[in-house]
């Protein structure tokens, strides 16, 4: 018996948009080409493999199938997979049999045998039980994105060769036991998404020096993004039992609390240049007189919360949600990026350069 559906709805629901299913897909490998660069289907996916998907029907709405691996383009996965289908509001079947080109996402093996009361058929229990990586194929998620792509493409082709030699080359060196390489490897496979395997090398680092503070708050963020439904909050109270009682530190911890879950920790002031979380969520927090300047909150959701007299000098705030929040004497600029229809003096701010020039018409 095993809780096998609802680990995988929980590994994805965090990064899911609720959207309603209007048409079913249908197959179509130029259509990443067409919505996103080149050079951010490279950054931003996990896993990007080429192969054949054997025939598999589903049982329950999910299929999963084996992949004969011919290519690995970006991470790092065996030539024997399992591919698991039809977690997509919009399922969306490949072309099964066929070779194809695709990004996918990991998920661990240890989430698919996870007790409770939904059993596998025995085609499915010897599958997880003879296979060690499994691929998410066409779920939707806003941080790793699962796309089909064409299986020739010259430019595309270019850069993930590109950086599968500089990955490979990050590797090596990491692999001499130095630990500024083994940090910067650790960085550049989280900077791209391939967050488990990032997971892996900070986990291995932190072995070698359990008591790094830095790297616990590190850890912390990048076990929020590999588990999201697994809360980060022992680590970081580890290290504010650990940490010196300073306000560095203090800083460190609720950046890094931001960072992993969204949220910001109420009555802290300083968010001056904070950088984007994943997800952003807040909510009835008090955050009077605190600094936003030049942060990004890029897409917030902010729900009876408090920000009077608070600064959002160059701060983005575009495609953010304000909901029962007061904004009253909030200071902010002619950088200042606001949702489109919010009006900043109606919600009681304050324009500290008084006026702003019209923009120029495009």
């Amino acid at each position: 018996m095993f809780r096998l559906i609802g680990a995988l709805i929980l590994l994805l629901a965090s990064a899911c948009p609720a959207i309603a299913c209007i048409a079913a897909p249908t197959y179509d490998p130029n259509f990443a080409l067409e919505h996103h660069t080149r050079g951010d289907i490279v950054r931003m996916t996990e896993v990007i493999v080429e192969g054949v998907i054997e025939p598999n029907k589903p049982d329950d709405g999910i299929a999963f199938a084996r992949m004969h691996v011919d290519r690995v383009w970006k991470g790092a996965v065996a030539s024997d997979v399992v591919v698991i289908m039809g977690l997509s509001l919009c399922p969306l079947s490949p072309p099964l049999g066929e070779r194809m080109r695709f990004s996918a996402r990991l998920v661990e093996k240890r989430l698919l045998l996870v007790k409770d009361s939904i059993a596998l058929t025995p085609e499915r229990a010897h599958l997880i039980a003879t296979h060690d990586d499994f691929l998410v194929y066409r779920a939707l998620n806003r941080t790793t994105p699962m796309l089909d792509l064409p299986l020739q493409d010259p430019e595309l082709d270019r850069l993930l060769v590109q950086y599968q030699a500089d990955t490979d080359a990050m590797r090596q060196r990491a692999e001499t036991g130095d630990r500024t390489a083994r940090l910067a490897y650790a960085a550049h496979l989280f900077d791209n998404n391939e967050q488990h395997r990032a997971l892996t090398e900070y986990e291995g680092i932190l072995r070698d020096n359990p008591s790094d503070l830095d790297l616990l708050l590190t850890l912390a963020v990048v076990q929020a993004q590999v588990h999201p439904g697994e809360e980060p909050e022992a680590t970081l109270a580890e290290v504010e039992r650990m940490a010196p009682q300073t306000t560095e530190w203090q800083g460190k911890i609720v950046r890094a609390r931001f960072a992993a879950t969204g949220r910001l920790t109420s009555g802290w002031k300083d968010w001056s240049g904070l950088e984007r979380a994943a997800h952003c969520e807040v909510s009835e927090g008090n955050f009077d007189d605190a600094n936003f300047d030049r942060a990004d909150l890029t897409e917030c959701e902010f729900t009876r919360a408090s920000f009077r007299n608070a600064g959002f000098r160059q701060t983005d705030l575009g495609d953010a949600y304000f909901e029962n929040s007061d904004l009253t004497g909030a200071k902010y600029d002619c950088a200042t990026k606001f949702p489109v229809d919010f009006d900043p003096t109606k919600e009681g701010m304050v324009n500290v350069e008084v006026s702003c020039a019209a923009q120029a018409p495009q």
